[in-house]
């Protein structure tokens, strides 16, 4: 069973939007910034267990090979309505309004 939108989102897009909408809502200067890394540097540059911080990369990794980017119209038919796009979400989810 999918339940998707009948968008397919992309991760680095909703990162940076992410990282615009918190610097103009915390006002911060410099803004934040976003920094891709590889796996390896990932986990040494974070504490925790590496078996651990291994897996929560993968689901990065897995995410930008496209692996949850199945679109389905099955939720958009089961609401009856269109899906609200990724974007008008997290807007809303952090009180920011469209600019």
């Amino acid at each position: 069973l999918i339940l998707s939108t009948p968008q397919n989102g992309h991760l680095l897009l909703v990162t940076l939007l992410l990282a615009n909408m918190i610097t103009n809502i915390l006002k911060l200067d410099p803004p934040l910034q976003v920094k891709i890394v590889s796996e390896d540097e990932y986990v040494a540059s974070t504490d925790g267990g590496e078996g651990l911080l291994r897996k929560w990369a993968s689901t990065f990794t897995a995410l930008a090979r496209g692996e949850l980017a199945a679109v389905d119209p099955l939720l958009q038919n089961t609401l009856g309505r269109e899906c609200t796009p990724l974007e008008q979400t997290v807007r809303e989810i952090v009180g920011a309004t469209s600019e």
